[in-house]
């Protein structure tokens, strides 16, 4: 064992060995009992090179490494059980370990894996020996890697790869402590795609008061980078179990910026009381996973203020809370038996949810997505206090947003209901069914938006009608028409700018033009007005202003 400790440093620099140029810690190589300490204010400096040759790359094989409020910097790559049958433990109760590899090479490199030929200019990004970190990457390999504390932070750059359990079991335990990956690494939970992956399980749980956060990707070009990507094998290698897991236990917080989808294998979220927020607008936070269910200790599921679409249906006996001030849309057919309970923000949809709707306070109801008009199905009863937004268009064969609710709709407050018109100008007595049922209260919702005034239907029928349309105001420049008549100096412009106001102001001669305009009375509803030609005004100025 070497312990590091009281602000001592050790540092292995240009490491070089047989079999790769790494610095290895085996159970009988260069430490007979395979376990170094890392304590109080020691750091474990593991620098890069300018050459492959010449860096550092922590192998932990039959080996354990535990950081105890010291600092572990590897700044060329880790592998967490990387020689066949081995087992490895890489554990941080406290301090800081930063991966940070800090060489990267932009020259083409071409190796095989598996029969298939790749080339590539990113080697960090698909070569697991250089710049990423990898877990359990070898047959008969169980490793772990535990964040019981302190701070963990995963800073590449060249696309390095976070592969978190490639061809046997490969296991984070986050329960303390914060886990930061920045925009950079591509990432596999549970087999990679060029790799052989054969009897590979990635798993990662988070458990409270941990926290993992991804950050957005730095690379939006380079679609292979964006996602979380879960349960993914070697297709061509003829691979075919690989599993990848996600835990969000009681507690646990996940903060994601990509989306978490599942590959072309067995790809499982399983929520049990933790938290998944949002790091960035995204319409497909959870998608094409094998499973994704929430258990009896629910799932909160916080937006972040952004705009995010779970097209992933969510199933099990659980109940789901929504939190944030942005949007959540849930399009899948979500069979979860619990209540869907939003307390702030809005949530809307264009899938199902299997039990009951409570929208708390002010949280909003809409129902569709985006930009679109959709039908929102609730299985239980629905209840809501605060504002509702509704898309119409009756351009379309579904001519408005529409909450089908097979229990009770209650409102419970006094909000509005906004439209947005997206279609053509809508005319008197067109009629939109925005709940399939009579809304107990709904009289005293106020009915706003869509260019009309409304007729409130929906303690009768669920429904809306156009009273009156207001006119649409041309909001282009134009021309005045102006005619002197006797003493009077007759404006006029068009119809279609009734509400635009007229203002004037009057100045001596040296003044001039000035900053302070006063608004010609009730010119807004006016297309004309006469205005006194007074000699004693020796400067006067008028224009139009919308609105």
């Amino acid at each position: 064992m070497v312990p590091i400790y009281d602000r001592n440093k050790w540092s292995r620099g240009d490491c070089k060995s047989p079999s790769r140029h790494v610095a290895s810690i085996y159970s009988a190589s260069l430490l007979t009992a395979g376990t170094v300490n890392v304590n109080g204010g020691g750091t474990l400096d593991l620098p890069a090179s300018t050459s492959t040759i010449n860096s550092c790359f922590l192998d932990l094989n039959n080996a354990t490494v535990q950081l105890d409020g010291g600092t572990l910097n590897c700044y060329q790559g880790c592998a967490v059980g990387n020689s066949l049958s081995s087992t490895a433990t890489l554990t941080v109760n406290s301090g800081t370990f930063n991966l940070t590899n800090t060489f990267v090479t932009t020259t083409n490199f071409t190796y095989t894996t598996n029969g298939i030929v790749v080339t590539t200019n990113t080697v960090y990004g698909t070569n697991y020996t250089s710049g990423g970190f990898t877990m359990a990457d070898n047959n008969g390999v169980n490793s772990t890697f535990n964040v019981y504390g302190g701070v963990v932070n995963f800073v590449t750059q060249g696309h390095a790869t976070l592969l978190l359990g490639n061809r046997s079991t490969g296991t984070i335990n986050v329960t303390g402590g914060s886990f930061h990956i920045n925009g950079d690494p591509y990432i596999y939970l549970g087999g990679h795609p060029v790799f052989n992956n054969q009897n590979a399980i990635g798993t990662l749980n988070i458990t409270g008061p941990g926290t993992v956060t991804v950050d957005p990707s730095s690379h939006p070009v380079d679609t292979a980078s964006v996602p979380f990507n879960v349960g993914v094998r070697n297709a061509g290698n003829g691979v075919t179990v690989t599993t990848g897991i996600l835990n969000l236990l009681p507690g646990g917080t996940l903060t994601t910026g990509r989306p978490i989808v599942g590959g072309n294998a067995t790809s499982d979220f399983h929520f049990s009381g933790g938290t998944l927020k949002a790091g960035a607008n995204m319409t497909n936070l959870l998608q094409n996973l094998t499973l994704a269910d929430i258990d009896g200790n629910g799932a909160t599921i916080d937006d972040g203020g952004f705009i995010v679409s779970i097209p992933q249906a969510l199933g099990g006996a659980g109940y789901l809370t929504k939190n944030g001030s942005g949007r959540l849309y849930l399009d899948g057919t979500n069979t979860y038996s619990g209540p869907t309970v939003a307390m702030a923000g809005t949530l809307g949809g264009s899938g199902s949810v299997a039990g009951d709707l409570m929208l708390q306070g002010t949280a909003t109801l809409a129902p569709g997505d985006a930009g679109t008009v959709g039908t929102l199905t609730v299985g239980g009863n629905l209840g809501f206090a605060g504002n509702v937004r509704i898309h119409v268009n009756t351009s379309l064969a579904q001519s408005n947003d529409l909450v089908a609710v097979t229990g009770l709709a209650t409102n419970n407050g006094t909000g509005s209901v906004i439209v947005t018109n997206l279609g053509p100008t809508l005319v008197v007595g067109d009629q939109f069914y925005l709940f399939s049922q009579p809304v107990t209260n709904g009289n005293a919702l106020t009915v706003t938006g869509g260019g009309a005034t409304w007729t409130n239907n929906l303690a009768v029928d669920g429904s809306i009608t156009v009273l009156t349309v207001i006119p649409t105001v041309n909001t282009n420049t134009f021309t005045i028409t102006n005619v002197v008549s006797g003493n009077n100096l007759n404006l006029s412009w068009p119809s279609d700018r009734l509400g635009w106001r007229l203002q004037v102001q009057t100045n001596s001669l040296n003044t001039g033009l000035g900053n302070v305009w006063y608004t010609w009375p009730n010119s807004t509803n006016l297309t004309s007005v006469s205005v006194p030609l007074n000699p004693a005004n020796p400067s006067v100025f008028l224009r139009m202003i919308y609105p």
